[in-house]
């Protein structure tokens, strides 16, 4: 397991690949070395890293802001933390290149581009209540910067809700912009997307479950329109073999790791890394 960290980063960095190479190539790095470590709450290496000042342990910020929401104590030495006293870990930019001169498109963002073009030619078609309007989530906030980037060059207007805003202010409406801009971590609970008929899946996370809520935000109690769910996947990826191991995690869900032991839940994530590498 000294190596588990390590090898967490070079996934996410696989995963962030199939996303956009600018995610990997032209990532701004932190001016410290949080950008290794692992979040306290999703497990996962840090993403938009952000600390409280009273005990500076840092999360990803959306993870941290649902902490806070939910219980007000750092989720590792358990002192009482604020809203307030969250601060941005210092980078001064997400990318090392200047998105407007040296913009560079990806296999899932086109994909996203043509979707889209395809769902507004339907609204036309059948009018607004036949069709939705359309939420794009993805885990990672930066992907979401150069989503919009490609929307905005695409003339496409746009709302984005992310772990930068609190719970109040998730109260945003469809009602200016077709397509709604989601951080899987942020907006995955606590939204009713009704106006909505089609949710789109940039990524894939470990937990089955944020996937899962995700989808919920649209399809849920009020829904009148047939609900169209898209899940974009890179064919010969790690992204196909995560997909084996959210099955996995799906299959054991209430059952025998509920109450494993902490010897149990390591072989667990170590076997879960081996399915990973596996060959297809």
């Amino acid at each position: 397991m000294k190596n588990y960290a390590s090898i967490l980063e070079l996934l996410l960095r696989l995963r962030q690949a199939c996303d956009h190479p600018y995610l990997v190539f032209a990532a701004a790095l932190s001016k410290d070395s949080v950008r290794s470590k692992e979040c306290p709450l999703c497990l996962d290496v840090i993403d938009d890293a952000v600390a409280p000042r009273e005990c500076g342990h840092p999360a990803c910020r959306s993870c941290l802001l649902e902490c806070v929401q939910r219980t007000k104590r750092c989720p590792v030495c358990r002192a009482d933390i604020t809203f307030e006293s969250i601060g941005t870990l210092p980078r001064a930019t997400r990318f090392s290149v200047d998105l407007k001169t040296r913009w560079r498109s990806s296999a899932k963002v086109d994909a996203l581009l043509k979707d889209l073009a395809e769902i507004q030619t339907l609204r036309k078609q059948n009018g607004a209540e036949g069709v939705g309007k359309t939420v794009v989530f993805s885990q990672f906030t930066s992907m979401l910067d150069l989503v919009w980037m490609a929307l905005d060059r695409a003339k496409i207007k746009s709302l984005r809700i992310d772990g930068s805003r609190f719970e109040n202010e998730k109260e945003l409406s469809l009602s200016t912009s077709n397509v709604l801009l989601v951080s899987l971590r942020a907006g995955g609970v606590g939204l009713n997307l009704c106006a909505a008929s089609c949710a789109i899946l940039l990524d894939i996370h470990w937990n089955p479950q944020f996937d899962a809520q995700a989808q919920d935000r649209v399809h849920r109690h009020g829904q009148t329109r047939d609900v169209v769910i898209k899940r974009y996947i890179v064919n010969g990826s790690v992204e196909e073999q995560l997909l084996k191991v959210q099955k996995r995690k799906q299959d054991i869900a209430d059952g025998a790791l509920g109450a494993a032991t902490e010897k149990d839940k390591k072989q667990a994530k170590l076997t879960e890394l081996k399915l990973l590498f596996a060959e297809a």
